[in-house]
């Protein structure tokens, strides 16, 4: 193509993009949703953060460079942090007019919680307040992102308990995904070489216990004390490697020595959920979860929106 013809191409593109949200609007407002308002506060504190990230993942400069449609990243990236705070807004709506809320003591207690993870024990809030400025956000915004999350896991709940699937369709699921339904609670006994792996299997050939042979043996401390158990597992949990001794056994089989990164296990198959009546609940979870992205996405769809936003404002 013709170099100023590309040109040509780029320019509309870039241009396209910049207009797209220019048509006048209240001041300070960059959207409407439904009628509510999205303000210019709101969108420069999460560009903000998201221009933050972006610049420390890939440089200050990768903002200006151009994407494959011609257009700068920044640009871009202002056009999709707009769009996923229409996309809040559509969904916020439906939470409040079904009466979906979250306390200020809840929003705070998970606040100290995230505090104390971050501070360690550390009697200062030094880390937590660095954790706050390498991330480029103060704690109003922080509040709100977790108030945010703790209201979308409660409309979650809300609009799947509701929800009803009937056993035809639990049936069908099950029969189409049988193998992925599947689940092992998996033991392991967890030893430094090979020489200990092939003792403890050796042990467990002579009728020792597996559970109290992990006690004893193991040194994965946590699994150890639970007799080796790691708990029920779903197939791509584990490495290919690991999954396919795990999967291949049946209940109350162990393996031979498996060598992993940590070591040597010696896996057993402590139990095993694979009927129907086993995992029809896991099954109506998934299709209720499947119903509940399938009825935002439509929320989303379905919303009124005007966009004012001036890209050209964007830095």
């Amino acid at each position: 193509m013709n170099k100023k013809i590309l040109w040509l191409v780029v320019l509309v593109a870039f241009g396209t993009l910049l207009m797209a949200g220019c048509q006048k609007g209240p001041e300070g407002v960059v959207a409407e949703v439904n009628g509510e308002q999205i303000t210019r506060e709101k969108f420069d504190a999460e560009y903000s953060y998201m221009r933050n990230y972006t610049a420390k993942q890939n440089g200050e400069a990768f903002l200006d460079q151009l994407d494959q449609d011609g257009i700068a990243h920044k640009y871009q990236l202002a056009k999709n942090v707009l769009k996923s705070l229409e996309d809040r807004t559509a969904i916020l709506q439906d939470a409040k007019a079904i009466g979906v809320e979250v306390t200020d003591e809840a929003i705070a207690a998970e606040l100290e919680k995230l505090k104390a993870q971050i501070n360690g024990e550390s009697e200062t809030d030094t880390a937590y307040q660095e954790y706050l400025t390498s991330n480029g956000m103060d704690e109003t915004f922080l509040t709100e992102n977790i108030r945010l999350q703790l209201l979308m896991k409660e409309y979650e709940r809300v609009k799947m308990e509701k929800m009803t699937i009937d056993a035809k369709e639990i049936e069908n699921y099950y029969n189409e995904h049988k193998e992925e339904l599947v689940q092992v609670e998996t033991g392991g006994i967890l030893v430094k070489t090979k020489e200990e792996a092939d003792a403890v299997k050796a042990k467990l050939d002579e009728g020792a216990d597996f559970a109290e042979t992990a006690k004893e043996f193991s040194i994965d401390q946590v699994t150890a004390a639970n007799g080796g158990s790691f708990g029920y597992s779903y197939r791509g949990m584990f490495s290919a490697e690991i999954e396919e001794v795990v999967f291949g056994l049946k209940v109350g089989e162990y393996s031979e020595p498996t060598e992993s990164e940590n070591g040597y296990y010696i896996l057993a198959a402590l139990n095993r959920k694979e009927s129907l009546e086993d995992v029809k609940d896991v099954v109506e979870t998934i299709i209720k979860r499947q119903n509940f992205q399938d009825e935002m996405q439509k929320l989303v769809k379905d919303a009124k929106i005007k966009e004012y936003l001036d890209y050209k404002t964007v830095e």
